[in-house]
């Protein structure tokens, strides 16, 4: 630690663990050789801060060691490079590094064989810049690329079938997705706080709107939902305040709680026909709604928010605070209505 006439390191094969700060302040540091395949890293954030990293040499490594340079310091000019062997990028891996530039070795005579990018992997590495992720990627856990503010697009490889609980949250610059159709395992916010996205195609062969996917992406005004799709999950795309109106497929089965709370500028979104209920906190907030239209169910007009038949139960606070809403009519069949279903709704 505090080295600062070590200019290189190599870790040889035997080491087994490297404990936190281990080089930490070494600030001429700037190329480490790993020849060791399974290093565990005790308390392991900055065991590179400080130091002025150009060159990082992965000696037929299988996995980027959990933690190793998390929190590391690179100079801000060099593209580190994940070569084809690396079959793992681990745990917390780059996590809160600034590191900038990120290529994966790819090519026809050396095609990569990076499976999982680790949870946190590269969590708030704030300088980080546009990347290729390689085809064959399988899985990108949670929190892989959280708050990475820095990025503005990116593109989910077709062999990704898992997708972590916030993996690309509060990445508050990225504005274009490209989503992965093969996906099985969708968690949580995978794209909440995202404030410069304004388009997204979920692609067919879909099956779910996570959620939570795109709450709070507060500029999101474009979205298409491919009609393979059967599920809008909970909070979906709450707190999208830009989407204007939105179409749900016939395929869909099942909205979720509040799915659409607080997209205050919503108004006539198109609902599937072959959904039986309106959840809890559906439109809970949506100040401007006035109406819905259900698929190719003709009711009602733009002043009249109809209820159709095959609607049976309302739940509590599904149009709390449609203060848009002027007339009401409710379907035939409807048998239940939850508590404050309509509270706030100052025009009925």
């Amino acid at each position: 630690m505090g080295c600062s006439n070590l200019t290189s390191i190599e870790i040889p094969s035997g080491v087994t663990s490297i404990g936190g700060s281990a080089f930490n302040g070494c600030s001429s540091l700037s190329k480490v050789v790993i020849l060791a395949n399974n290093i565990e890293c005790v308390n392991s954030a900055n065991i590179f801060s400080g130091c002025n990293l150009s060159e990082v040499v992965f000696s037929n490594n299988t996995v980027v060691p959990s933690g190793l340079f998390c929190g590391a310091a690179f100079n801000e000019s060099v593209a580190l490079t994940i070569p084809n062997y690396i079959q793992e990028i681990g745990e917390n891996a780059f996590k809160n590094s600034n590191l900038k530039k990120v290529v994966f070795e790819n090519t026809k005579e050396k095609p990569s064989a990076l499976a999982s990018i680790g949870k946190g992997a590269f969590s708030g590495c704030k300088s980080l810049l546009n990347f290729q992720l390689p085809v064959g990627v399988k899985s990108i856990e949670d929190n892989a690329f959280y708050n990475c503010v820095s990025l503005t697009s990116v593109t989910i490889p077709k062999t990704v079938t898992v997708l972590g609980t916030k993996s690309f949250s509060k990445c508050s610059s990225l504005s274009s997705i490209s989503l992965s159709n093969a996906i099985e395992t969708v968690g949580a916010n995978i794209f909440e706080d995202c404030d410069s996205l304004i388009s997204v195609e979920i692609p067919s062969g879909s099956w779910a709107v996570g959620s939570g996917m795109f709450a709070n992406c507060t500029n999101l005004s474009d979205v298409k939902i491919a009609d393979t799709v059967t599920l809008i999950s909970t909070n979906a795309f709450a707190g999208c305040t830009s989407i204007q109106t939105i179409t749900i497929p016939d395929s869909v089965t099942e909205i979720k709680t509040a799915a659409f709370k607080a997209c205050i500028n919503l108004d006539n979104p198109v609902l599937s026909k072959n959904i039986s209920y309106i959840p809890e906190e559906a439109f809970a907030g949506c100040y401007n709604l006035r109406t819905i239209t259900f698929s190719d169910v003709v009711i009602g007009n733009s002043n009249t928010l109809v209820i159709p038949d095959f609607i049976t139960k309302i739940e509590s606070n599904a149009f709390t605070g449609c203060l848009s809403v002027k007339n009401l009519t409710l379907g035939a069949n409807l048998l239940e209505i939850g508590d404050s279903a309509f509270k706030g709704c100052e025009g009925i």
